[in-house]
């Protein structure tokens, strides 16, 4: 990243954020097993939220909606369970997912999952 856009990045979240650059750290990211079985989340960044890139490996079919909560370094739980945001992919597939973090700095992020019917967006 050019030095210019890190300091526009960290100036937008002093005047954003409060000056949490904590934020700009990514928080560990737990799948519950049924999820890790299929998914694989890495390379995440801060962009609109937090995105990361899924793969989707078509071992188990895709569940119908995917949440996740944010948690502190203490384990509590800081928000509501939200909807991830992700592309419906095929196995194999890649695609990027928005996690739209509502906490300063979450320690963690456990993703769930709500199966049984086919996949949908937001809408």
């Amino acid at each position: 990243m050019h030095a210019w856009l890190r300091w526009i990045t960290a100036a937008c979240c002093v005047a954003f954020c409060g000056g949490a650059l904590a934020q700009f750290e990514s928080p560990g990211i737990k799948l519950d097993p049924a999820l890790a079985r299929i998914f694989s989340v890495d390379r995440c960044q801060w962009i609109s939220g937090l995105t990361c890139k899924i793969t989707y490996n078509g071992k188990g079919p895709l569940p119908s909606r995917v949440f996740f909560t944010e948690f502190d370094a203490q384990g509590r739980a800081v928000g509501p369970r939200v909807t991830l945001i992700y592309p419906h992919l095929n196995p194999s597939e890649r695609g990027a997912a928005t996690f739209r973090i509502t906490s300063a700095s979450p320690a963690s992020l456990r993703l769930t999952a709500q199966w049984g019917g086919a996949w949908h967006d937001l809408h």
